[in-house]
């Protein structure tokens, strides 16, 4: 009685920070609902980003597939990701990794966010923005999305941490979250590899298990991710570009390998996720670009226009 009373006071708790703070930590069809809620009371800005994905033309071969909820995108503009390859190893050579390992202490994965280092132009900023990335994202999301970072993430592998990312989750950021993934350098086995499984397996299980991103119930073991689905792992070249819906694929990373694992990432959301404030124009870290010339009205909202 005691569990269930002060499990009912935790979460309004978090209901009295706000609908998206309650929101994430509701179950898979919950989410859903409040997501909606959330929409709904910016109705406006919403209908405005779902009309203008008509405007974006797909690329047959650059799509993430409803299903599946991931795919690689061996057909995206093979120039515009050398270059950003080459972009993002020049910002990653002038970052204080030793530094930055010192700060995280017992959980070494470190993120080196880029927001505050690309200008207009960087090859980065170019292939986030990129027309086949953006139709991509926009026509699987529902509207036009919202960069919420593009990173270079780095992981040691080199010991298994209880209650991380190592184990099988969802992000829980927004109903549905786009990560782009392009390796800066080869990824295999030993690299501590993204490992994937199918959206539809995915939300299947979720709903078996009542997930929900609290402490208790945020990870789940291997044995039972396994017997619901298979897993798939992100390996491959420099350059090679994976996209992945984080939200609705069950998810690990870092595991222990021989080698450590750097890769550049790029996000994607609706600027109505539960992360995000109402005013999601003075939070994303591209957004202070809106009013600098050489942008379309589409890149201006995925900057962070409202």
């Amino acid at each position: 009685m005691a569990d269930s009373l002060g499990g009912h006071v935790r979460e309004l708790a978090y209901l009295a920070r706000g609908l998206r703070a309650f929101g994430r930590r509701r179950t898979l069809d919950s989410r859903k609902r409040v997501a909606w809620l959330l929409r709904m009371g910016q109705w406006q800005r919403y209908a405005t980003r779902r009309e203008l994905v008509a405007r974006l033309p797909r690329n047959p071969a650059v799509q993430i597939p409803e299903d599946a909820g991931f795919a690689k995108l061996d057909a995206l503009d093979r120039g515009a990701v050398g270059e950003a390859v080459a972009a993002a190893n020049a910002h990653w050579s002038r970052f204080d990794l030793a530094g930055a390992l010192a700060e995280r202490g017992e959980r070494p994965f470190v993120v080196h966010g880029l927001g505050p280092v690309l200008a207009p132009g960087d090859p980065v900023l170019r292939l986030a923005l990129h027309p086949d990335v953006l139709a991509a994202v926009a026509h699987y999301i529902g509207m036009v999305p919202v960069i919420e970072n593009a990173m270079i993430w780095y992981s040691p592998n080199d010991r298994r941490l209880d209650n991380s990312s190592q184990y099988f989750h969802l992000d829980g950021q927004d109903v549905r979250t786009v990560q782009m993934f392009v390796f800066l350098e080869r990824v295999t086995g030993e690299n501590g590899p993204l490992a994937v499984m199918r959206a539809d397996a995915s939300e299947a299980l979720a709903r078996r298990v009542g997930y929900r991103k609290t402490a208790a119930t945020k990870r789940l073991e291997d044995d039972t991710v396994l017997a619901a689905g298979d897993v798939v792992h992100l390996t491959g070249e420099p350059g090679d570009v994976y996209i992945v819906d984080t939200d609705r694929c069950f998810h690990l990373g870092s595991r222990e390998g021989r080698a450590p694992r750097r890769v550049l990432v790029i996000q994607y959301y609706s600027p109505f996720a539960f992360v995000l404030p109402r005013r999601w124009d003075v939070a994303l870290p591209f957004a202070h670009l809106v009013k600098r010339p050489g942008f379309d009205e589409i890149q201006r909202l995925v900057l962070g226009a409202r």
